[in-house]
């Protein structure tokens, strides 16, 4: 590499947005390999938590849907909105034993605290304080 060379990747490099370092890597990576060399080169990334057998059940479980028998009250919603948390309050509502009563704990999501929620009668609803107030 020349001293021409570095002092061209001086210059080119702030209209590019990237360091001179990252300039020299490409002129490098252009050179060993070509312009298949200026790909992005994915990141191997974190190995997954899942085992493959994992990651196939939960494929599965997935696209069948919970099984209300085994997983109680359980919805799969596109959204959290305000329609997603009724759904799941009436659904709570139907799985919870004739006579008892069911306390759930929430964030302040707005879709939580909204007044346009419909309570069922056998639902509490305690909204938890808001993170770093403290109550003295």
């Amino acid at each position: 590499m020349s001293r021409d060379d570095d002092r061209f990747r001086f210059w080119l490099s702030p209209f590019g947005g990237v360091n001179r370092q990252t300039l020299r890597d490409w002129v490098h990576r252009f050179n060993e390999r070509g312009p298949a060399g200026l790909r992005d080169i994915r990141s191997k990334g974190h190995p997954p938590r899942l085992s493959t057998d994992q990651l196939i059940g939960f494929a599965g479980i997935v696209e069948t849907g919970p099984d209300c028998a085994v997983h109680g009250a359980a919805l799969a919603m596109p959204f959290a909105d305000t329609h997603a948390i009724q759904a799941h309050l009436d659904e709570i509502a139907m799985m919870v034993a004739k006579g008892a009563h069911a306390v759930l704990l929430l964030d302040r999501a707005g879709w939580h605290t909204t007044g346009t929620l419909v309570l069922p009668a056998n639902i509490s609803l305690i909204v938890l304080p808001s993170p770093g107030i403290h109550a003295d």
